[in-house]
């Protein structure tokens, strides 16, 4: 089976899903010899994950409004049996069956966490992609439960895949905690959050953080 994975995104961003496209680009297709890979760059991208994988440079920029279709024409001549879409939007055709990633769906749930590109951009075209798909992929199980509630998808579509822990997240030495506590004046622990999208003030003057910490404080209430 020749297996497509658009990595496209990664020429643009270090962030999450660009992380994600890249450990599962660089690993699958050292794991899997059954099947033969295909990566689809953008074109002048000097990074290759796998020299296991058939690498295709492409014209279509990640996120164009005419995407869907360029890159259909695009990716029609590789005769893929399965491509697997890791940034929600697959193109309209071009392959015989289709797999997409949907991380979230906080662009349909809180829409003022993203930029008024990013929402024109998923808002447009996550209906779509969700028939399309042959299969979906969700990061957690409240996603699937929100692409059945927003979206209507049926369960049987869709299968939660956690994502994995990276190497570089591992428990500290308790002595290294301490003296780092010490030195930024702490006498506990607290919480960081880390994201692409920081919101507007206009919800409430934080962003995701308003929220973060309104989820805080409910917590222990």
């Amino acid at each position: 089976m020749q297996i497509g994975l658009d990595v496209r995104l990664t020429y643009y961003t270090h962030g999450g899903i660009a992380k994600y496209i890249r450990r599962l680009a660089g690993d699958l297709p050292a794991r899997d010899s059954e099947h033969r890979y295909t990566h689809l760059y953008h074109r002048g991208h000097t990074e290759t994950f796998s020299p296991l994988a058939r690498r295709v440079d492409c014209w279509t920029p990640a996120h164009h409004w005419l995407e869907s279709m360029a890159l259909s024409v695009e990716v029609s001549r590789h005769r893929l049996d399965l491509l697997h879409s890791p940034d929600f939007i697959p193109p309209l055709w071009g392959y015989r069956r289709s797999v997409i990633t949907v991380h979230d769906l906080t662009f349909l749930s809180r829409p003022e966490f993203l930029t008024d590109m990013s929402r024109r951009y998923y808002n447009g075209q996550i209906h779509t992609a969700v028939k399309l798909a042959d299969a979906i992929s969700a990061d957690s199980h409240a996603t699937k439960t929100d692409l059945a509630n927003l979206l209507s998808v049926i369960p049987e579509k869709i299968t939660v895949i956690h994502l994995g822990l990276d190497e570089a997240f591992h428990l500290l030495p308790a002595d290294e905690v301490a003296a780092t506590l010490t030195r930024l004046g702490l006498d506990g622990y607290g919480v960081r959050r880390a994201g692409a999208f920081a919101g507007k003030a206009s919800d409430g003057g934080g962003g995701s953080s308003d929220w973060l910490i309104r989820a805080r404080r409910r917590g222990r209430r």
